[in-house]
């Protein structure tokens, strides 16, 4: 499912070619996407979301892929065709002027448009861009590209690696070329889903387009000096998004191209190639940032002077090892192996331990040489750099230092770049800030590649001196000489976010999960305990249906911005099969959602201060939050009550590794910030973790989770005493002499099947059991109309009192979710329950905690005919209630424990 469906769609047509768009939102502002042939539109599915609710946002499907017509002729290629289909979109869709937006080379595309319709495009925004301007491309480790006509004409005999960039591959066996190229070519960690998406977009291209597209000799620039000619005229703002560590168009190529149009430069410390999928966040902050500047005219082309860059540094940056012990070097101390290839200059004063702070992590990268407090004049650090035989080496000035870094700079046979860092602010803050500088692609052999990328590299060793870079707090300080301007976002969070105001009535936003409604009874009544502690304290909801239905009968505060929430249950529904639902896969496929959802929670939270956030189960916020950790503005509060992705035994080796990939990442993501969740609350004791390890080669499950979370037992609502029990039968309308059986399938509509299945049981069951009534409860999500059921069963749809209806019948038949079976548990009611195929939650961890409470009995849906049931049903009724008990205080638990925070 997606995030959000077009407003508009369709093609354009010309010359007999069928191009496809999509339009989304009706803001003021608009914005193209383009799209280069290797992918289809659908590579913008992490922007659209977000971008659409403030601008109209038109995605097109380029020519020879996606739902756009596939020709095989070479002319159809050009591109001036492809720049062509996006003014006819324009056309089509009656927009005027746009702000076009591109990757790769369809970045060049959004360039040319830019220059050869400057009346339509307003700004570009070009990310990863692939334009011929004789930037080197990254060193990939192979020689293929040195005679490509070779490679690209040779017979297919099977080979492998890049020398499947084969004219006869692609037209025999295109797949293979892609599924091997974006492996290498996405270089993040943790980006699985991502090289996925990338491959199935290309194999909706065929090779014969693929391979016309490659072979066209019309391209309007095939040298850089064409380059230059064709792109004279663009005058709009550009802003260049480039990653580090793009393995496919070097990082140095987006700083050059951002030099030469007089462009803004976004340098992702530590990214690849598609931020837009790896670093979505901060890529559409960027893009919705610089919209708003063109549109208010504070974004203009720059016209000389030092290149302003933006570095967002590495978010991903695990903290480095301790220094090991250092050896003496004339008048300093180097680090490493071999001769230093970086040089730190003395700090003093107020700087010196924040300098010092910086050493692990450049160490890490390159040998160091740290000179000696005292060593501050211009000929003793030369003297120090002859005496260790450095050469080509890059120095890092601290505050203060720019007489001596100007000097540095002007050494060429020693220094190949300068950074002085005049940022006070991002010193004391970002420990990886001299290491943005150092981290580079693995063949990359310059230890100053980042810095001469920044500047202009060629002119400064024309000039005999090295490229100098300065790093400030703001853009409007003062900078003196520098070839490039540097500040500072991103990176590793400052500890814990300003306390907020005092206010007479505090509040807390709390976002409660809406696949199925198990979540938010135990949330409500989480709240509600905390405003018995707390009087006065005010609680905001943001979630969707089906709990806001439930939250609004129950008289609670649900945000508007709720309403722009992407469904996750609705997603859910739509990955279910026949009482089947892949529940790794499916979240995993939830990702353009997830994003969705992140940003309006940090819309929401932007404009309006809260005490501290409640995730029960908020994938997206607590994923977002340790990916952009300086988004956090208030303490925040982690519940679960599963820990670990657990794969299922027919998925192989390849679902053992992605779910070992995934918990990995979470892993990574706490021991990186360990302070990120003020408070991480596993809903139960330690004993219902299950005793699994997270995957090869990572700890144990209990083991981490009793080391990171605290355990506030069992959570749920108001339960029936059993004095109450029969007032409650008699109120319902169940007899005496009734055997009531609810049976009853969670908030989802995945249960449908079930259900069914229950109902064509009925009969054989009420043979074994004459007094057997059927309570059939559909929930929210499940047409009650759709079932035809015989006498002795009643069919209901939501059920507010579904919990009590639980705690008095007699046995029940249910689903494997957590909520409901803990319900029947802590009521010591008999049950059946069929955990959903392939739901790893379902088939582990809660059956585990089931049988931990030697609570009810599990079927196996694909083998339980209506013999089984009425089997099951007579012997778990005739079977003693011997259920480990449920402690009633797991909801004052939880919020004795938030209320510390507060």
């Amino acid at each position: 499912m997606r995030a959000r469906e077009p407003d508009r769609a369709g093609f354009v047509t010309r010359d007999d070619v069928h191009c496809y768009y999509e339009a989304f939102g009706d803001g003021e502002h608009a914005l193209v996407f383009l799209t280069d042939i290797l992918v289809t539109g659908r590579m913008w599915k992490a922007q659209v979301g977000y971008l659409a609710r403030h601008f109209t946002v038109v995605v097109v499907d380029p020519r020879g892929n996606g739902r756009s017509d596939k020709p095989t002729d070479e002319a159809a290629y050009a591109d001036t065709e492809m720049v062509a289909d996006v003014v006819a979109v324009l056309d089509v869709l009656g927009i005027d002027r746009a702000v076009a937006v591109g990757l790769c080379e369809s970045s060049y595309y959004a360039l040319v448009l830019a220059a050869t319709q400057p009346d339509r495009i307003e700004a570009v925004v070009a990310i990863g861009s692939s334009v011929l301007d004789g930037t080197p491309r990254p060193d990939r480790g192979t020689d293929v590209y040195d005679d490509l006509a070779s490679c690209w004409y040779a017979p297919d005999t099977g080979q492998q690696g890049w020398a499947m960039l084969n004219r006869e591959i692609w037209l025999h066996d295109w797949p293979r070329w892609p599924q091997f190229f974006f492996g290498q070519i996405v270089n993040d960690p943790h980006s699985t889903k991502i090289v996925e998406d990338l491959t199935a977009w290309a194999c909706e291209s065929t090779g014969a387009a693929q391979v016309a597209a490659a072979e066209r000799d019309d391209y309007t620039v095939n040298t850089p000096d064409e380059m230059v000619q064709v792109l004279a005229p663009l005058r709009c703002p550009v802003l260049f998004i480039h990653g580090t560590l793009d393995l496919c168009q070097s990082f140095a190529r987006g700083a050059h191209l951002a030099r030469m149009f007089g462009g803004e430069l976004l340098a992702l410390g530590g990214a690849g190639h598609v931020p837009t999928g790896r670093d979505p966040v901060a890529v559409n902050h960027a893009i919705a940032d610089f919209v708003a500047r063109v549109h208010d005219g504070s974004a203009v082309p720059r016209r000389g002077g030092p290149s302003p860059v933006r570095a967002h540094l590495n978010t991903r940056r695990d903290p480095a090892p301790p220094l090991a012990q250092g050896r003496r070097l004339g008048r300093g101390t180097a680090y490493g192996e071999g001769v230093p290839q970086a040089v730190l200059l003395p700090a003093a004063g107020a700087d010196a331990d924040a300098w010092a702070a910086q050493l692990p992590g450049v160490a890490r990268h390159l040998p160091l040489l740290v000179l000696d407090t005292g060593v501050d004049r211009v000929a003793e650090v030369r003297a120090a750099l002859e005496a260790a035989g450095i050469r080509d080496c890059v120095v890092f000035a601290p505050p203060g230092a720019g007489r001596i870094a100007s000097a540095l700079a002007a050494d060429r046979a020693r220094v190949a770049g300068v950074v002085l860092v005049d940022a006070h602010r991002a010193l004391a803050d970002q420990p990886g800030l001299l290491e943005f500088f150092v981290q580079r692609l693995p063949r990359d052999r310059c230890a100053a590649s980042v810095v001469r990328a920044l500047g202009d590299a060629v002119a400064a060793d024309v000039a005999g001196r090295a490229v100098l870079v300065r790093v400030v707090d703001t853009r409007s300080a003062r900078t003196g000489r520098a070839d490039a301007v540097v500040t500072v976002e991103g990176g590793t969070a400052p500890g814990r976010p300003p306390a907020s105001r005092r206010r007479k009535r505090p509040r807390v936003l709390y976002l409660s999960s809406p696949i199925g409604l198990g979540h938010v009874r135990r949330d409500l009544a989480i709240a509600d305990a905390l405003r018995r502690q707390r009087p006065g304290l005010q609680v905001d909801w943001l979630t969707q249906s089906p709990v806001t239905d439930f939250l609004e009968r129950a008289g609670e505060r649900v945000h508007p911005a709720s309403a722009w929430l992407a469904s996750e249950s609705g997603h859910i529904d739509a990955e279910a099969g026949e009482h089947d639902l892949h529940a790794f896969r499916a979240i995993r496929r939830m990702d353009e959602i997830l994003v969705n959802n992140f940003h309006v929670f940090d819309d929401l939270v932007s404009e309006r201060e809260y005490d501290a956030w409640l995730g029960d189960e908020a994938w997206d916020l607590d994923h977002f939050l340790h990916e952009n950790p300086r988004r956090k503005r208030a303490p925040f509060v982690w519940l679960t009550d599963f820990v670990g992705w657990i794969p299922m035994p027919d998925g192989g080796e390849r679902e053992a590794a992605l779910t070992a990939d995934y918990n990995a990442e979470m892993l990574e993501h706490v021991t990186r910030y360990p302070d990120l969740r003020d408070l991480s609350l596993f809903v139960g004791d330690p004993d219902d973790v299950v005793a699994r390890d997270f995957g090869p080669g990572l700890p144990g499950i209990r083991e981490w989770t009793q080391q990171h979370f605290r355990f506030c037992g069992y959570v749920m609502g108001e339960r029936l005493s059993p004095d109450e029990r029969a007032g409650w039968r008699t109120r319902f309308g169940y007899a005496a002499d009734q055997l009531v059986c609810v049976a009853s399938v969670g908030g989802s509509g995945v249960g449908e099947a079930l259900l069914h299945r229950i109902v064509d049981a009925y009969e054989t069951c009420r043979s074994r059991l004459p007094s057997l009534r059927l309570e059939l409860v559909t929930g929210p999500r499940i047409d009650p109309g759709t079932f035809t059921v015989p006498a002795g069963v009643t069919v209901h749809g939501f059920l507010p009192d579904l919990d009590r209806r639980h705690a008095v019948c007699d046995i029940a038949l249910v689903q494997g979710g957590l909520s409901t079976t803990m319900e029947l548990t802590a009521a010591g009611r008999p049950f059946l329950y069929f955990p959903l195929g392939h739901h790893f939650e379902q088939q582990v961890h809660v059956r585990h905690r089931l049988e931990r409470h030697r609570a009810g009995r599990a079927m196996d849906y694909a083998t339980a005919t209506a013999e089984t049931i009425a089997d099951a049903l007579v012997g778990e009724l005739s079977r003693p209630v011997d259920y480990l008990p449920v402690p009633a205080d797991g909801a004052e638990r939880a919020a004795r424990l938030v209320a510390g925070i507060l």
